[in-house]
């Protein structure tokens, strides 16, 4: 009987939790993508149920899922999110990143390398909770609920600020007694929550197209539809939007057991593979066909074949992950003792 070879990728926010299935041709076999309302637990439980874990060989997991799910290995959601684009998309410019907390752009140089990421505030304005909030005062049961009534609007669109949820209040209640319909506001509201995402994203630089839209929020067309009027850009997503951090991480652990597979067919006693690539290196071990261990720089290019070719003025600038994030397209590693067989 064939050893499972399917990967199951986990990605657990503040808010959602997505999970995809993928197979040994990276074709997604089965995904999910729930609310879970603060029961993680539960929620995951009745999640895995819905998957066939038998055919399961390894999983991987965003560093923002909590650490008692135990997984193969855990990757920068970042990471992720561009091993998904770069699987999904034939090219990449920019890729906006909006889930319940956060927002934030990647940018990409036109070779689509990894040049920077700017993010948010703490602040949670201008992200999939504000949305949530403000469809509760309005008697909503959610943003997805929000973002439909919101299409609905065929009439003038009332100003509302996405600054602030408490401005955001005041802006609601003025809006309804000048008479603005339901459609209206809720479109006002997404309108608001774009203009805030671009004044803060795009301030000083502009997006590198194609701009690929990534997270929960991309899944709010009235959204999208006014980041793209504004910004006077075509904005790219699909309906695998919510699930790219999960499918990364399928698609990061894919990549490194593809790559023993290819060692062990050329020589079946091989134990250590260490690959040296333009921008990134990974080290992996392996025992009776199975990967036992792998490891590989964050992302920095400092210790790929380049770095050679840089000015030492360089050197000095490698600091926070933002920039070491350079031309991250995927990758995959496993814990000591967790390995699977190839």
């Amino acid at each position: 009987m064939d050893a499972p070879n399917h990967i199951l990728g986990i990605d657990i926010g503040s808010v959602a939790l997505a999970a995809a299935e993928i197979d040994a041709h990276k074709q997604v076999i089965h995904s999910t993508y729930v609310f879970h309302h603060g029961d993680i637990r539960g929620t995951l439980h009745t999640t895995l149920s819905s998957f066939d874990l038998t055919n399961i060989g390894a999983i991987g997991a965003t560093s923002s899922t909590p650490k008692f799910l135990h997984t193969t290995r855990i990757y920068d959601n970042r990471v992720a999110v561009i091993a998904a684009c770069r699987q999904f998309f034939p090219r990449i410019g920019s890729i906006l990143l909006v889930g319940s907390e956060r927002f934030g752009i990647i940018h990409f140089d036109e070779e689509g390398n990894y040049k920077k990421f700017r993010t948010n505030s703490s602040c949670a304005a201008g992200t999939g909770s504000f949305l949530d909030q403000q469809a509760h005062r309005l008697n909503l049961e959610g943003a997805e609920e929000l973002a439909r009534i919101a299409q609905e609007n065929e009439g003038e669109i009332p100003k509302i600020a996405s600054r602030c949820a408490v401005f955001a209040k005041t802006d609601l209640v003025h809006a309804q007694q000048e008479g603005y319909s339901l459609p209206a506001i809720c479109e006002g509201l997404c309108r608001g929550l774009a203009k805030n995402i671009i004044d803060t994203l795009f301030e000083k630089e502009s997006a590198l197209s194609p701009v690929i839209f990534a997270g929960g929020v991309a899944k709010n067309s009235a959204v999208v539809h006014h980041i793209s009027s504004i910004l006077e850009q075509e904005i790219i997503t699909d309906e695998n939007a919510p699930l790219f951090g999960a499918l990364g991480a399928d698609l990061i652990i894919d990549e490194i057991t593809a790559h023993a597979r290819a060692a062990v067919y050329i020589r079946p006693d091989v134990d250590t593979i260490i690959e040296i690539g333009g921008q990134d290196s990974k080290f992996t071990t392996l025992a009776d066909g199975m990967v036992t261990f792998s490891t590989m720089n964050t992302v920095c290019a400092g210790v790929g074949y380049p770095f050679d070719q840089r000015k030492l003025s360089h050197q000095g600038g490698h600091r926070g992950v933002d920039r070491q994030l350079h031309s991250l397209s995927g990758r995959h590693c496993k814990k000591p003792g967790t390995g699977s067989r190839i």
